[in-house]
């Protein structure tokens, strides 16, 4: 995947871990590829930062790795906004499921899936062409 590099940074902090603190590298890294965002959460787990914040009206996680590198995002996503082979498959083969959150999970290398999580606490992965994954 390709990413903007941005030279300004146009992030703003409206609350962070207890330290108080974000990594200066954390910040370049998310400025990549999402611009004038403002941090509603950052933690950290081990290695990686995991942060959350709103773009483009939907709210949005990204894990941060060591390497200074974005693992996966995921971002949260209304019915209409799934791809029509997706919401085809999971139309044709859940009929009487009814969907209560979707999330679009981009991994690092940019591949896309589609996580939809139904009313009666199934959790279903599909990739982009409508293949259930899991």
């Amino acid at each position: 995947m390709i990413f903007a590099f941005s030279f300004f940074y146009n992030i703003t902090f409206a609350q962070l871990n207890k330290d108080n603190k974000i990594p200066s590298w954390v910040k370049t890294t998310l400025n990549k590829q999402f611009q004038n965002i403002s941090i509603d959460d950052l933690q950290k787990i081990g290695t990686k930062y995991f942060v959350q914040f709103e773009y483009n009206n939907h709210q949005t996680e990204v894990c941060i790795g060591p390497n200074h590198n974005i693992v996966f995002s995921q971002t949260l996503l209304n019915e209409n906004e799934l791809p029509p082979l997706v919401i085809d498959a999971f139309n044709d083969d859940y009929p009487s499921e009814i969907i209560q959150k979707i999330k679009l999970n981009t991994d690092y290398k940019g591949d896309k899936t589609y996580i939809i999580k139904t009313m009666s606490d199934k959790a279903l992965i599909f990739d982009s062409t409508g293949q259930l994954i899991h």
